[in-house]
């Protein structure tokens, strides 16, 4: 059924003392976390003064959508194949994948994959790979400022917003799409399949 839940911390606290954590379902679901709250169909869940977010999807083939973030955000796949979209974060967010055929979106118009710009990742993204097939999509094609990129075999920076950057592993096809900016990409190391 419906329902709505409010966390408010106001406590002093420790730093990272306070985690809320958000389940799915067994079934296919769509999750969208979006700055203070968590929404599932229509429950929600809302908190403040939070330091730590943990979202399992649990099984089936689920969809996560991140469109901002106000704290530290971890995001645990299931045995499906899901979708993760993320617009825009200003906390560290980690994703890690389960054991589907898996597919990171990121830009600020993820899941579309053109047009957007990957402006708004301005901390650092992990996403780790589990069991499964994983493809990692970042769009930048809107961006025409010139860039220096680094793309190790675990990493990618110079293509994000202030404070951003990627840390990366068990992807086995990456793709990075720059804008008509003067790029410069050194590639120090790669892991899977890479298109740039």
């Amino acid at each position: 059924g419906s329902f709505t839940a409010n966390v408010n911390d106001s406590g002093a606290g420790g730093t990272n003392s306070d985690v809320v954590t958000v389940y799915g379902t067994a079934t296919d679901n769509t999750i969208n976390r979006n700055g203070s709250s968590v929404l599932l169909g229509s429950q929600t869940v809302n908190y403040t003064g939070i330091e730590n977010l943990n979202v399992y999807t649990k099984n089936g083939n689920d969809t996560v959508n991140v469109t901002a973030t106000t704290t530290v955000t971890t995001i645990f796949g299931g045995n499906g194949s899901d979708i993760f979209n993320l617009q825009s974060i200003s906390n560290p967010t980690t994703v890690n994948l389960g054991s589907g055929t898996n597919t990171v979106n990121v830009g600020t118009l993820a899941p579309t994959i053109s047009g957007g710009t990957l402006n708004q990742i301005q901390a650092l993204l992990t996403v780790n790979g589990g069991g499964g097939t994983n493809t990692l999509y970042l769009d930048d094609s809107a961006d025409n400022s010139a860039a220096t990129a680094t793309l190790t075999t675990t990493s990618l920076t110079g293509v994000f917003g202030s404070g951003g950057s990627l840390n990366y592993s068990g992807i086995a096809n990456f793709n990075l799409y720059l804008g008509n900016g003067n790029h410069t990409v050194n590639v120090q190391g790669m892991n899977g399949t890479v298109n740039i």
